[in-house]
């Protein structure tokens, strides 16, 4: 191929070798298969491959690419001439929240170098109700008990898909805020602070930094939709959520206790045992998942 890469500086003295054989000249065969750049989703019906040379156009056909899961290539686009770059139709959607593994076979470089390979590639799901919970707010963290002194809340994958965080909008009594896109994994946690905090936050674990990240009042709410505006949670909070009024001035978080209950009310929520204060980032200090058993009652 006669493309960029088969280009270089002179290596002369003198810069160039005008009416003589190039100073690179090299016609050493290539005998080095080509490989993958990257793979990129660009949506659930197309994606993006690169690759570390030109290709023989030839051979980057929609045989040659196949989903596993029965999910064919309909169609190849070349984004230059040289092939390294090109775009994937699916024949339909793929499944998002899940690993997927893209087969690749018979595609050659313009020396004739086979490659035949397998990429995984991940797409996050969009949350919808509860797949998401907010499961521990940190707002007053003043005077600290070892965490550093911001404001925080802790988001958790309540889901078996991985959830795309660039999918959520995130509410309080002071504003809206977009979260930045990132895969959360199931049952794993991030922490959401702003942004000059992220950095202070990094050892516990998955952190976004929000710009213009609000106050969190004593008594506020944090709610999480997603991008069609359906209600993901809601948790309207305030003191009475420590259900401990020596740590209710500050320095510990709030904790939800069962993830999975059946009510999300302020009897499932608790002041950290933490002795730090809290655990962002981790499964809370006050976690329990037992079964309530209890009849309720009439207190007046």
């Amino acid at each position: 191929c006669f493309d960029p890469s088969n280009y270089a500086a002179s290596t002369n003295a003198a810069g160039g070798t005008p009416g003589q054989q190039n100073s690179v000249h090299d016609v050493t065969a290539d005998v080095t298969a080509p490989s993958v750049n990257s793979l990129s989703v660009v949506s659930s019906t197309q994606l993006r491959l690169t690759f570390s040379e030109s290709m023989d156009t030839g051979t980057l056909i929609p045989a040659n690419f196949a989903l596993q899961g029965g999910i064919s290539v309909s169609s190849v686009i070349l984004e230059n001439n040289f092939g390294t770059s090109i775009l994937l139709n699916l024949g339909a959607a793929f499944q998002t929240g899940f690993t997927r593994t893209l087969d690749i076979s018979n595609i050659q470089d313009c020396s004739g170098n086979v490659l035949t390979t397998q990429e995984n590639f991940l797409m996050g799901s969009t949350p919808t109700a509860s797949e998401l919970l907010v499961t521990e707010i940190m707002a007053t963290p003043a005077p600290t008990n070892g965490l550093p002194e911001r404001e925080y809340f802790e988001i958790y994958n309540n889901s078996n898909e991985v959830m795309d965080l660039g999918k959520v909008i995130f509410k309080d009594d002071n504003g809206t805020y977009r979260l930045s896109s990132f895969n959360l994994q199931p049952n794993d946690y991030i922490i959401i602070t702003s942004a000059s905090s992220a950095p202070l936050f990094a050892a516990y674990g998955n952190v976004m930094g929000v710009n213009s990240f609000p106050t969190l009042t004593i008594e506020d709410r944090v709610r999480l939709e997603n991008t069609s505006a359906e209600l993901i949670f809601e948790v309207n909070y305030n003191k009475s959520f420590y259900q401990n009024d020596t740590k209710d001035d500050g320095g510990y978080s709030m904790e939800m206790i069962n993830l999975n209950p059946s009510c999300f009310d302020d009897a499932n929520w608790s002041a950290s045992t933490s002795a730090v204060g809290g655990t962002p980032g981790a499964q809370n200090s006050v976690f329990d998942n037992s079964v309530d058993n209890t009849a309720p009652s009439v207190l007046s």
